[in-house]
């Protein structure tokens, strides 16, 4: 028997036959052992929240909030959380396989995960709601994250190299969000790296500054907390790093498209988005 052929995802470009399911979830702080049967389907990923660390039998990886992660139908690996949080949104579909190829299972930063999350988010509803038509209305939505991903691979290739000089220096940041002094001279103190080359490398790599990849983490968390408690704004501001409430309703507009108030409002009116 030949041994099966395992190819990147952006080499193949192969097309999505089936669409199964849709969810959001949030995995507990422990780590997972390897799977012993493998994933029963593909499945795109968007990290809303948090890092966790993929191992495989040859490789590994760490998937983190911004982040798109691919799975493959088949594969095995081992899962451990880093960090206090991690949420997701997951869609499991199906790619049209050559006899004898497999996809490898990886992982693709994003320009812009705003957008990105609304596409989940969108996909989620359409799911959730079942309306006529909800499947292919879901395949639509999940073809948009598809050409994004492949437009994002093609556009700026990023040595897979460079990406793990920063992945302590990631973690670091979300272990730490919540502190209102993170700043970049203590995260690079913490992985050993010059700040020039350090604001230079993470460019490359996610192609927003350090501090605007803090803040996005930052508001995304709020919105978590918004969506999903009472607290008032005062404490949410505090609990993701802003000393100043006024400060982080500016940020959040910034970010969200809308102030603090008024995304609660939208999450009261449409408790699924």
């Amino acid at each position: 028997m030949s041994e099966e052929s395992i190819v990147k995802l952006t080499e193949l470009r192969p097309r999505i036959l089936n669409f199964y399911n849709v969810s959001e979830g949030i995995i507990p702080n422990v780590s997972y052992p390897k799977k012993k049967f493998g994933r029963k389907s593909d499945a795109f990923i968007y990290i809303v929240e948090g890092s966790m660390r993929y191992r495989f039998d040859d490789r590994e990886f760490v998937a983190k909030a911004g982040d798109i992660l691919f799975l493959s139908s088949g594969s095995f690996y081992a899962m451990e959380k880093m960090g206090s949080h991690y949420r997701y949104i997951c869609a499991d579909f199906s790619f049209v396989m050559p006899s004898g190829t497999s996809l490898q299972s990886d992982t693709f930063p994003t320009q812009n995960p705003k957008h990105i999350e609304s596409l989940f988010r969108r996909m989620r509803e359409n799911w959730i709601l079942q309306k006529p038509c909800a499947t292919e209305d879901c395949m639509s939505v999940l073809y948009s994250i598809y050409a994004e991903l492949l437009r994002l691979d093609s556009s700026s290739y990023v040595p897979l190299s460079k990406r793990r000089l920063l992945e302590n220096a990631v973690v670091y940041i979300t272990e730490h969000l919540s502190d209102e002094l993170l700043s970049i001279p203590e995260i690079t103190s913490s992985v050993n790296m010059s700040e020039s080359y350090f604001r230079r490398l993470f460019y490359e790599v996610y192609a927003v500054s350090p501090v605007q990849y803090i803040n996005t983490l930052r508001i995304n968390h709020a919105k978590e907390l918004i969506r999903c408690t009472n607290e008032s704004f005062t404490s949410i501001a505090a609990q993701v790093g802003f000393s100043n409430v006024y400060y982080f309703s500016r940020m959040f507009k910034k970010k969200a498209g809308c102030t603090p108030s008024e995304y609660r409002s939208i999450c009261f009116e449409h408790p699924d988005i």
